[in-house]
């Protein structure tokens, strides 16, 4: 199972901040935590809600692959500039790919219902 600090460690590495298996300081860990919950709620504001709403480091994210890999690349480019770095233009990529694929998923338009005087053209009934 992933773990939030799991997703941090593996965007921190995707960053190139840490290497494979080097834990982040408790400082950076606890802020890129901040900045983890407040995308996710960020995301469900726009529709897309995967059920979390405050993660501490050691909760289970229970989600699809391609979700986390949505989660981990956004999370990537939100923390580079916490670190004073920029994220790859792959990880962009995929951040943005992976953000319309959730958005697609999970924000359903709906049907509108427009009185018929306002779909009906002028000339259709018989004005002008």
């Amino acid at each position: 199972m992933t773990t939030a600090n799991d997703i941090i460690a593996d965007a921190a590495t995707e960053l190139g901040i840490i290497g494979e298996g080097n834990p982040l300081s408790a400082d950076d860990a606890a802020q890129s935590l901040r900045r983890l919950n407040d995308m996710l709620n960020a995301w469900a504001e726009d529709g897309v809600d995967l059920g979390y709403f405050a993660l501490a480091l050691a909760d289970t994210v229970d989600v699809p692959d391609s979700h986390l890999r949505a989660i981990r690349a956004n999370l990537a480019i939100d923390m580079a500039s916490m670190f004073g770095t920029r994220a790859s233009a792959e990880t962009v990529a995929i951040a943005a790919g992976s953000w319309r694929a959730l958005k697609s998923a999970y924000v359903k338009t709906r049907e509108v219902k427009l009185d018929a005087a306002l779909t009906t053209m002028p000339s259709q009934s018989g004005g002008m």
